[in-house]
């Protein structure tokens, strides 16, 4: 396959996952106000990518390029004590392009093909073959070869007057519908495999360096890729040291040794941010698995991982040694918990490594059919790569419609979803026109505060557990903002109760856009305070009854905390009431399309 075949290719990737969403979207919606960055169940489960990552890009378009602590000056819904170097690329894209909404529509036509160039990089690499690199790639991108079959009958039958497809199910590996393209986690895991890979082939120094340079690249970005690219590498490199192959050692000796060293500013980071107070606590809201316990894997995973590692003996390739060092990495870092006693969200390591390493895998063994076939039968090589060409060649078409046919029902059913709420985007306008950069609003809605740090340069009051802030501060902020606004005791109790019903039913209704969502995410104060650690009955009863005993003194709504402005709108109504007038010092500031802003007091300091 020419280059110039793949870089077309890559193109169509490109307008396929961009333009069914900038041009069917505003043509459905009514009047058109098409944004990518919304809060209803079309982005409910990725609102780590759409506004932990969004609020991370808007500190660098507003000039925040490095390090930042957001427990000094109040909080953005983030985690970025350091910045990811690929956050600095879409952050000079927002400041260039005007706004964070921008950068995710343009990275809807940008990225993805960034991704299939790197992906089938990799693949071609692994196979020798382009066309089989690049079938792969697109396999990928479609979530599957069933997915695609399956989603080409659906595109038929719609096109013979049948219903649109549901997509009741979004997220997949390397799905990047709607707001993943911007996380660019996957570029530079794919990109240090594929040099990896290089290196050893052509024993190759520069292609060793440039490993190095992409694995500390991965490290701020996904933690989890780093930790198996490290674990593939240190594989590799006790495999040549016990071979004694000097040469091959060294190489990836330099790979581990210049990713270390380069990511050394993000662990150090990472070091003092887990140092300060309550700075472990968001870690441990992501789920700490605790206890040392023995993962096994699934038996397609051991099958394809002894099939690899027999295949690399047998035919002492190079490429599947890659293969299988991934396989035995992978592995010990889903056993990582026998040596430390904990481990971290263990879900992420099969929907993120594992599955995406399956499909890669069996496209490597596909490609050695033709030389094991001409050990017996020499004839048979040139019948068998003829199949896998004319395979490939399938796939591609197969997996090029799907994306473009999977985009587009996309587009169409979830139409409605991608718009702000009423008055938001007036409001925001003001908020950036005027007031100080990093003023802190103080709001109820878990919705308003996801919008707020991505679409405005202020901070929000109330945190969520992405913010390093301890536990018991986000709790007492919870609480405090509640207080003001005269949210009804069962109401906090309900929400800080099991909200896992919630959270099922807005997951399974993933693809259909309904209205009532973004109250169901209201209600989940439990998933917004503690995410996947999940608190006590005692404790939440004991959390209520502290709520109903506190009292909030007219001149100091926030307490010892910092609050400029209140925010007032439709969220905020189906929590409890606000009034200005019960409040001293209180000044209506903003009020149109249905938002009211309200400065806190008259004397309040200017932000820092």
């Amino acid at each position: 396959m020419s280059p110039v075949a793949v870089i077309g290719v890559a193109l169509i990737v490109g307008v396929g996952f961009g333009a069914p969403h900038l041009i069917g979207v505003r043509v459905v919606n009514d009047p058109p106000g098409y944004t990518p960055l919304v809060v209803t169940d079309v982005s409910f489960v990725t609102i780590d990518e759409t506004f932990v990552y969004g609020a991370r890009v808007r500190e660098v378009m507003d000039g925040r390029w490095f390090v930042t602590d957001p427990l000094t000056w109040e909080h953005k819904p983030a985690w970025p004590y350091w910045i990811p170097p690929e956050q600095w690329l879409l952050g000079a894209m927002a400041r260039l392009l005007g706004g964070v909404p921008a950068v995710y529509v343009v990275a809807d036509f940008v990225f993805p093909p960034f991704v299939f160039v790197v992906t089938a990089g990799l693949v071609a690499a692994l196979t020798g073959s382009w066309l089989l690199g690049s079938a792969g790639a697109l396999l990928l991108l479609a979530r599957g070869l069933h997915h695609s079959l399956a989603m080409c009958v659906e595109l038929g039958r719609a096109a013979m007057g049948g219903d649109t497809p549901a997509l009741a199910s979004i997220v997949r590996p390397l799905e990047f519908s709607r707001l993943f393209a911007p996380e660019l986690t996957f570029v530079p895991f794919a990109g240090a495999l594929w040099a990896l890979a290089l290196a050893l082939q052509r024993t190759s120094v520069t292609w060793a360096a440039v490993a190095g340079v992409a694995l500390a690249v991965v490290i701020p970005s996904y933690v989890y890729y780093w930790t198996v690219v490290a674990a593939a590498t240190a594989v590799l490199l006790a495999a040549s040291v016990l071979r004694r192959r000097a040469v091959e050692a060294r190489l990836f000796a330099l790979v581990l040794c210049t990713g270390a060293l380069l990511a050394a500013p993000y662990f150090a980071s990472s070091a003092l941010a887990m140092m300060q107070t309550g700075g472990g606590e968001g870690a441990a809201r992501f789920a700490v698995e605790r206890g040392r316990y023995v993962s096994w894997p699934p038996p397609k995973d051991a099958i394809l991982m002894t099939l690899a590692g027999l295949l690399a003996w047998r035919l002492r390739s190079r490429c599947l040694l890659v293969v299988f060092a991934v396989w035995v990495g992978y592995m010990l870092c889903r056993n990582v918990q026998l040596v430390t006693s904990f481990t971290l969200h263990a879900v992420h390591w099969g929907y993120r490594v594992g599955y995406i390493w399956q499909t890669i895998t069996l496209i490597a063994l596909l490609a050695t059919v033709p030389r094991l076939l001409a050990e017996r039968w020499p004839r048979a090589e040139v019948a068998a790569r003829r199949m896998l060409t004319a395979g490939a060649i399938a796939v591609i078409v197969v997996a090029l419609v799907a994306i473009l046919g999977y985009q587009a029902a996309f587009a169409r059913n979830t139409a409605p979803a991608f718009a702000l709420p009423d008055g938001y985007r007036e409001a925001f306008a003001w908020v950036n026109r005027s007031t100080p950069p990093d003023s802190v609003i103080a709001t109820p809605s878990f919705e308003t505060n996801m919008l707020l740090p991505v679409y405005t340069h202020a901070n929000v009051f109330l945190p969520n557990h992405h913010s390093l802030a301890p536990t018991a501060e986000i709790v007492e902020r919870l609480l405090l903002v509640y207080k003001v606004f005269g949210v009804p005791a069962p109401y906090l109790a309900e929400s800080l109760g099991d909200d896992t019903v919630r959270a099922g039913a807005m997951i399974a209704n993933r693809g259909r856009f309904d209205r009532r969502r973004p109250e169901l995410l209201e209600q989940a104060a439990r998933w917004y305070v503690f995410h996947l650690a999940r608190p006590s009955d005692a404790l939440v009863a004991d959390l209520v009854a502290r709520y109903e005993r506190l009292t909030v003194p007219p001149a100091q709504p926030f307490g010892r905390f910092r609050a400029d402005y209140v925010w007032m709108s439709a969220a905020e109504a189906t929590k409890g009431r606000f009034e200005t007038s019960e409040w001293p010092g209180m000044v209506v500031v903003y009020r149109a399309g249905g938002v009211t802003i309200a400065r806190t007091r008259a004397d309040a300091k200017e932000p820092r």
